[in-house]
């Protein structure tokens, strides 16, 4: 897949569909020129959730570079 380099991770909270709070991780990371984020609830945060997210993302954006 792509090289990208995760910059940061930040653990924030957040509020859930419930109204309820939870804690979530902002994973940064960079591909090529671009800069952007993903935000994974820690009850999903894992090496391999994280990996799949970002990819999925940069599949999206190269469709749309790609336009």
């Amino acid at each position: 897949m792509a090289e990208y380099k995760i910059v940061s991770i930040t653990p924030l909270v957040d509020i859930d569909e419930r109204g309820r709070f939870v804690k979530i991780y902002r994973v940064r990371y960079t591909y090529k020129d671009i800069e952007d984020f993903i935000d994974i609830p820690e009850s999903e945060y894992s090496e391999k959730t994280v990996r799949e997210k970002i990819e999925q993302r940069i599949k999206e954006h190269e469709k749309l570079l790609s336009e």
